[in-house]
């Protein structure tokens, strides 16, 4: 998986002066830093924007007519980005919103959720929900496209009140015919397959008087708040998503726990009179070297990502200079199998003084990247598998994995962050049978205890002394 780049190794040549002047030029270049998108690994949009339409929109997953210069991109890691990740763009019209999703997804429009017999659930597969916010009506909107794609449903809840959720308005838009996007009350929605089979493109139109639940028309600067929910389908299509994030903050906020219901998290909406200058980036900001010297090297097209080191002519390390950088986010230049990566260099080594005058050569390497993604248990561990009344089965809890262990002579006790349902600790025995009737410090619905790793715990109930483990 690893390749050493020697074969593209490059001499770099440096002067005193040429760094000297470099160092103000890098501050500029720079000053719009891409990374301001992201947070870490994962994507930050802290608002986007609708630019306007520039004439019909016709709703059937193909974008040939969108301006897709507002597009954002969301993802929780660039690790899983080619695999879950999905763009949003928008555009506005005096009498509708539209939006377009395109989702990589590797099981792209499994949804099984027949929104006919249980309307409620479409979020469980390859749905987008947005947490609305116009005017004073709070607002959920549920869209899927169930029959792989060809029937969309569109799910509405409006919240009591603009502070109280329940007790709302629910209803359910839904076609029942193939092949058709009107859904009702002039909402429209598609979906269509990406060329490689990877994911898929959702196009919908959303009539202004829908989100404001009165009548309303567009205009240039208008702002509503449109959080968004990605959640992803698994095997089966009705389940539980394989994977879910969400996007679009306000400034600042960075919790997505309970988004749905936390209207003041959710990002703005704008609506622009022009298209928009310069398209988003994103990279993982602060970790890209700031500088006016730009190093280059060449790597296989199909690298994920690579890693750049400066040493002296002796081999001396002077500066690790790009550790495990995705290659799409620096490329330069594209020559058939091979792409030109470019990382900016300021001059410093790793100590921070300025180098001297001289000759440095740059090494690297190069790695196809590994993809893996947790799909959750297959079933609720136990013998059996199910409740019962012993307490012998269905233990393990539903919303965390196993973290922590500790013994108890033979016995080993495994223990979760939280479980809603489930156990969160649980003990195996050397044979192998479990017993969750007799935990010490957990039961059906609590958290784990706060005692620090190594505090031993006695057990009154006959296990003996546990040593909490790392």
């Amino acid at each position: 998986m690893t390749t050493n780049t020697k074969g593209t190794t490059i001499v770099l040549r440096t002067k005193v002066m040429t760094l000297a002047a470099g160092l103000a030029l890098a501050g500029a270049l720079h000053a719009q830093d891409a990374g301001q998108n992201m947070i870490g690994r994962q994507t930050q949009n802290e608002g986007f924007f609708a630019v306007p339409a520039k004439g019909a929109v016709t709703i059937d997953g193909r974008l040939d007519e969108w301006d897709l210069s507002g597009q954002t991109w969301s993802y929780a890691d660039t690790s899983v980005r080619d695999t879950f990740s999905v763009k949003t763009a928008a555009m506005w019209g005096r009498e509708n919103l539209y939006l377009c999703f395109i989702w990589r997804d590797p099981m792209p429009l499994n949804s099984t959720v027949d929104p006919a017999f249980d309307p409620s659930r479409g979020w469980v597969a390859d749905a987008v929900q947005l947490r609305v916010l116009a005017g004073k009506q709070p607002s959920w909107f549920t869209m899927w496209g169930f029959d792989k794609g060809t029937k969309p449903a569109v799910h509405v809840y409006y919240w009591k009140s603009e502070n109280e959720q329940a007790g709302g308005k629910t209803v359910l838009h839904y076609t029942g015919k193939a092949g058709e996007t009107a859904v009702g009350d002039g909402i429209e929605s598609a979906y269509a397959l990406l060329p490689d089979g990877k994911g898929f493109v959702h196009e919908l139109k959303l009539p202004w008087k829908v989100m404001y639940a009165q009548d309303w028309t567009g205009a240039a600067g208008q702002t509503i708040r449109m959080g968004m929910e990605f959640l992803w389908g698994g095997s089966t299509g009705r389940d539980w998503p394989m994977h879910r994030y969400a996007d679009n903050m306000q400034p600042g906020a960075t919790s997505r726990e309970f988004y749905w219901t936390a209207k003041n998290l959710w990002g703005d909406l704008t609506t622009l009179a022009a298209s928009v200058k310069e398209p988003r980036q994103y990279f993982e900001g602060s970790l890209k070297p700031q500088g006016a010297i730009p190093v280059r090297a060449r790597v296989p097209a199909a690298a994920r990502t690579f890693t750049l080191v400066i040493d002296d002519l002796e081999g001396k390390r002077v500066r690790n200079l790009a550790g495990g950088y995705a290659v799409t986010d620096f490329t330069v230049a594209r020559a058939g199998d091979q792409a030109t990566v470019e990382v900016m260099w300021d001059g410093l080594d790793e100590e921070g003084k300025l180098v001297a005058p001289g000759e440095y050569k740059v090494r690297g390497l190069t790695q196809g990247g590994i993809d893996g993604y947790y799909e959750m248990s297959f079933y609720n561990p136990g013998t059996p598998p199910w409740q019962t009344s012993d307490n012998l089965g269905g233990w393990g809890a539903d919303h965390s994995v196993p973290r922590l262990l500790a013994h108890s002579g033979a016995n080993m006790v495994i223990a979760s962050d939280f479980a809603e349902g489930g156990y969160g600790t649980f003990v195996v025995k050397p044979d192998g049978t479990v017993n969750t009737a007799r935990v010490y410090w957990s039961n059906k619905h609590t958290n784990l205890v706060n005692d620090q790793p190594g505090e031993a715990l006695i057990n009154p109930q006959g296990f003996g002394e546990f040593v909490l483990g790392k």
